[in-house]
């Protein structure tokens, strides 16, 4: 992994790679996003950058996040919008439906395109998860599908952003919730894929190899049905 600065600056480099535009960062006020805020303050163009932040209304902890957002923001000279939820959602589901309503209709307003703080560790779990439920190949390429979000720590692992966080003295906020294993993410995260990966070492990267022959089948299937598509017309 390295030293403490050359994460810092690989992970500096992936976000820096985004280039000009409009940038709308998805910030939690978790470590992930943190980082990704940190890195995007430090290398990309302020006047195209706008944090968003929403409170998903599950208590304290979920009000001191967005208040932290909303701090930094303001010391890393980044504009900040802030949503809440109208109603306490009961599930994962609803609750990342919330969340990313109020994202993409801020993205609308703005024009912008929106940047989450994904990792190569959620992608694992995201895959598995798919498997566990049994998705076939479009599902199973996970957070490498073509999509209009960009992700560009999808190649960055857990361990890097700790040592990001400490190498920087980046403030985050642990959401108290990622550790309550009535959500499946967290099984997985927590205890599914630990044992998975003793009972069979390699177990993780098998999944990262099967995402990404996914994607490039999903990548085929679609040309396929474009080019169908433009013969038909």
């Amino acid at each position: 992994m390295g030293t403490i600065h050359d994460t810092v600056l690989r992970i500096r480099q992936r976000v820096a790679a985004l280039g000009p535009g409009n940038w709308l960062l998805a910030v939690s006020g978790g470590m992930d996003s943190m980082i990704l805020l940190d890195a995007a303050a430090e290398t990309l163009d302020h006047d195209g950058l706008t944090v968003a932040t929403f409170d998903h209304g599950t208590g304290p902890a979920a009000r001191e996040a967005v208040a932290l957002v909303a701090e930094q923001s303001l010391h890393l000279g980044v504009g900040c919008v802030s949503g809440r939820a109208e109603r306490t959602a009961s599930s994962e589901s609803e609750w990342r439906a919330a969340r990313w309503n109020f994202l993409s209709d801020v993205a609308a307003r703005l024009d912008a395109t929106v940047v989450t703080a994904h990792t190569l560790d959620d992608q694992i779990e995201t895959v598995f998860i798919r498997v566990l439920r049994g998705a076939g190949p479009r599902g199973l390429a996970g957070l490498l599908a073509d999509s209009p979000v960009a992700r560009p720590l999808i190649e960055t692992t857990r361990a890097e952003i700790e040592q990001y966080a400490e190498g920087d003295r980046t403030p985050y906020v642990t959401d108290p919730s990622n550790t309550d294993r009535r959500h499946l993410r967290n099984r997985v995260r927590l205890d599914l894929l630990p044992a998975m990966e003793r009972a069979t070492p390699g177990f993780s990267r098998s999944l990262l190899e099967v995402a990404e022959k996914a994607a490039a089948w999903r990548a085929r299937m679609e040309a396929v049905a474009l080019t169908f598509h433009m013969m038909s017309d």
